[in-house]
C-alpha cells in the first residue's frame, strides 16, 4: 500500500536525520503526519499513539519562535482530540485545552 510505503520512507529519513541534526524536527513531523493518516484510515490506535509521541519530540527540538512551531502545536492538539474521542482519557483533552491555548 501506498501509505506503509510513505511511512517507510519517513522513517529511513528520519534514521538518516540522528540528533542534533537541523531537519530531525521535520522530519519527526512529517513521520507523524503519516502516521496520523494511517490512523484517519485504518482506526489503528498504536499509530496515533506513535504520532502523538512524534509530534512531543518534534517540538521539543524546535524552538517556539520558529514559523512552523504554531503548525506542530496545532497537529499535536488535532492528534490527542482524535485519542480523546476514542479513549476518553481527561488528560488527553486537558492537553489539548492547553495547546489550543498557547496558539492564541
Amino acid at each position: 500500500n501506498d501509505l506503509d510505503e510513505v511511512i517507510s520512507l519517513h522513517r529511513e529519513a528520519l534514521f538518516l536525520r540522528p540528533a542534533p541534526h537541523s531537519a530531525r524536527s521535520q522530519s519527526l513531523s512529517n513521520l507523524a503526519n503519516a502516521l496520523r493518516t494511517c490512523f484517519e484510515q485504518r482506526g489503528t490506535s498504536n499509530d496515533l499513539d506513535e504520532a502523538i509521541t512524534l509530534y512531543q519530540e518534534a517540538l521539543d527540538l524546535r524552538p517556539a519562535s520558529h514559523p512552523k512551531y504554531s503548525n506542530l502545536l496545532k497537529a499535536l492538539a488535532v492528534a490527542l482530540q482524535s485519542r480523546f474521542e476514542q479513549s476518553h482519557l481527561p488528560q488527553d483533552l486537558d492537553e489539548v485545552i492547553l495547546l489550543y491555548r498557547r496558539l492564541l
